[in-house]
């Protein structure tokens, strides 16, 4: 194994095998449980990002308002802009580092449900300490999701419909002309359901264990993000 896979993939392959192991033998309920893992891991991370996108959120009334007023001298209007933010102790790359985290995590994922477990994969990958069992891709007792099933993409779909749109509610509207067409484009209505279709598009023919851990984090984002904002309110 390579340097990534000894510190990403391998690790992950055998927290959710203990889980398995130690929690019913069900890989359903070891994905769900590797999955608020995975979010409980990333919490601070995900925490000053939202608290960061609630912050701007509160203050794009005034950041639109030095836009208006000093549209004709860009560098007063950056060095207002920069001063507002270093007033409320808004670190705008906050986001950057969980982003990074994010996308580090999901080919390792990827390749573990994708590969399946196989005895002789999990002699390759498993630590000494963890114990070298068969593992049934059974959730529930009523799901084979080794296999592609189409409910489990569509339900990942929805759930991340339903993320985008608690995002949506704490992200800050670029004001018209700001930001640029990306910018302006993540906000447009249709983005929330263009998204989520790629998602079932994508999960539809693939291992349902798969739709079943992105489904899982949408759930735990969604109410990590609530968590995280009441704390911010009080």
């Amino acid at each position: 194994m390579n340097f990534f896979d000894t510190i990403i993939y391998q690790p992950l392959f055998n927290v959710l095998i203990l889980f398995y192991q130690n929690f019913g033998r069900d890989l359903g309920v070891a994905t769900i449980m590797l999955a608020a893992f995975i979010k409980l891991a990333t919490y601070p991370l995900m925490a000053d990002s939202v608290r960061t996108q609630a912050t701007l959120r509160r203050l794009q009334p005034k950041i639109d308002e030095i836009n208006e007023k000093y549209k004709n001298d860009k560098e007063k209007k950056n060095l207002l802009q920069f001063g507002l933010l270093q007033e409320n102790k808004i670190n705008i790359f906050s986001g950057f580092l969980l982003i990074i985290v994010q996308i580090a995590i999901i080919p390792p994922l990827y390749r573990i449900f994708k590969d399946g477990f196989a005895v002789e994969k999990l002699n390759e990958v498993l630590y000494g300490f963890v114990s070298h069992q068969e593992v049934s891709a059974m959730f529930l007792g009523l799901f084979d999701i080794s296999t592609a099933l189409p409910v489990f993409a569509i339900i990942a779909g929805v759930t991340q419909f339903i993320q985008m749109k608690v995002m949506a509610s704490i992200t800050p509207k670029p004001a018209a002309g700001q930001g640029g067409q990306l910018a302006q484009m993540m906000q447009s209505p249709v983005i929330y359901y263009v998204f989520p279709a790629m998602a079932v598009a994508f999960f539809w023919g693939l291992p349902a264990v798969i739709s079943l851990y992105w489904a899982a984090v949408s759930v735990f984002s969604v109410a990590e993000q609530y968590i995280i904002l009441k704390k911010i309110k009080q």
